[in-house]
């Protein structure tokens, strides 16, 4: 006999509510499968990915995506596509946002601030932005953060009083 929808979700529920998030996954999974339709099982999926410690790269974009315009103010669903672009060293406006919405979360994510000071130094509208971000970088004591960190701390040695209000800040 084949199950249906709703003891599918009940089966779901169950496996979550008694913490075993790789089950659920795979109930909530083959619902999907079966019912492409039912929206509100894209932001539980991605949970339940993040929840049972499995590699975000195992999730496709599109459940990911799905998930974020459903809830975009998710924290751990803007931290999972954070980490998914990041993965894929995407550089795209969409990626730029993910990463500027998921540093709302985490302000201090060394490969978030990385990655967004990297692109933004590569345009020229957004390249002070990209050295705010190294410049905090710097604070944060990071360093061997691109090979142009040299460049970018002479430029804030020189210009540090200019842009920053301070004397010396690096």
């Amino acid at each position: 006999m084949e199950e249906n929808f709703l003891t599918k979700s009940l089966k779901g529920s169950f496996y979550k509510l008694f913490k075993n998030p790789e089950s659920a996954l795979k109930v909530y999974r083959a619902m999907l499968d079966k019912y492409p339709h039912k929206v509100w099982l894209y932001p539980v999926i991605v949970k339940l990915h993040v929840k049972a410690k499995k590699d975000i790269l195992e999730l496709d974009l599109l459940t990911l995506k799905r998930a974020l315009f459903l809830r975009p103010k998710d924290k751990t669903i803007v931290l999972a596509a954070a980490d998914f672009y990041l993965k894929k060293n995407m550089a795209t406006p969409e990626a730029v946002k993910i990463y500027t919405a998921a540093l709302e979360f985490d302000p201090d994510n060394i490969d978030l601030l990385n990655t967004l000071g990297r692109i933004y130094l590569q345009d020229t509208k957004n390249y002070y932005k990209g050295l705010d971000i190294y410049h905090k970088l710097i604070s944060l004591g990071q360093t061997g953060l691109l090979d142009d960190e040299h460049l970018v701390r002479a430029f804030l040695r020189r210009n540090s009083e200019k842009l920053f209000g301070a004397s010396s800040l690096v």
